[in-house]
């Protein structure tokens, strides 16, 4: 029988993986980044962004968001909404927005880039608010200055709990080039790696719970970018996968004001 020389073989499996699974979702050709904690499962939500604002995005505090050309992009609320908020910390100064998709062990993928003015990049997973849940679970930072920093949050039904940043390195992004990020979470433990930049691991009970939404953002009053954004399911088990779905919660349906 005649062999199938190396080269054709190598180009023949390539091609097997371009042929990506419908249930999985499709993954970016120009990812560079693979999971190493989880296993993808089904796809829980994915946006290209090539049409109108997806339902499942939530502006909040009145800052303003668009998807078009395959890039959301985000801005700060009007000088008038900011003047009218009444509480400066949220007044909308920083573009912010919901995702209201469920989760509990997951990968999430997407790419970002910071305007000029803005100062860090943050995506944070929340169990409801501080009044419906325990509030913020944790979050990581991509600061310009500080570096990035994977912090668990306080739980806000729990006297005396506090924000800890439990793995920060000093690999610094910069504005106006694009990154890719890759978030895993699978039971008390975060992994996070940025394209170009560190990979950070954190383990903390706090973190194994439902997750009922995330939200995105940037620091500092300028447009900040996002495109190619992807959450998948972790499957290291299907049976088990399949009993935490019931667990899931339900999206929130309020919108920041």
């Amino acid at each position: 029988m005649m062999k199938m020389p190396v080269f054709l073989s190598c180009l023949a499996w390539l091609s097997g993986l371009s042929a990506a699974d419908p249930k999985v979702g499709a993954v970016p050709m120009s990812s560079a980044i693979q999971p190493s904690l989880c296993l993808r499962g089904k796809i829980l939500f994915e946006d290209d962004f090539s049409g109108s604002l997806k339902p499942e995005w939530a502006p909040s505090y009145k800052t303003r968001w668009a998807a078009a050309g395959g890039i959301l992009t985000g801005q700060p609320a009007t000088e008038a909404d900011q003047a009218a908020a009444h509480d400066k910390q949220h007044g909308g100064s920083a573009p912010s927005i919901q995702l209201n998709v469920p989760t509990r062990d997951c990968i999430v993928a997407y790419e970002f880039k910071l305007g000029p003015k803005n100062t860090a990049q943050n995506i944070v997973f929340n169990d409801g608010t501080h009044l419906s849940g325990t509030g913020h679970v944790s979050s990581v930072q991509f600061h310009v200055r500080l570096g990035v920093v994977l912090s668990k949050k306080k739980n806000t039904k729990q006297d005396g709990d506090a924000d800890v940043d439990l793995s920060v390195s000093d690999w610094k992004p910069v504005a106006g080039k694009w990154y890719q990020v890759m978030e895993e979470m699978r039971g008390d433990t975060i992994v996070v790696r940025i394209s170009g930049g560190p990979s950070l691991k954190a383990k903390d009970p706090r973190f194994d719970i439902p997750k009922t939404f995330l939200s995105l953002g940037a620091w500092g009053g300028d447009a900040i970018s996002y495109r190619n954004f992807r959450i998948w399911a972790d499957a290291p088990d299907a049976k088990l996968e399949a009993l935490r779905d019931k667990g899931l919660p339900k999206s929130p349906q309020t919108k920041g004001k």
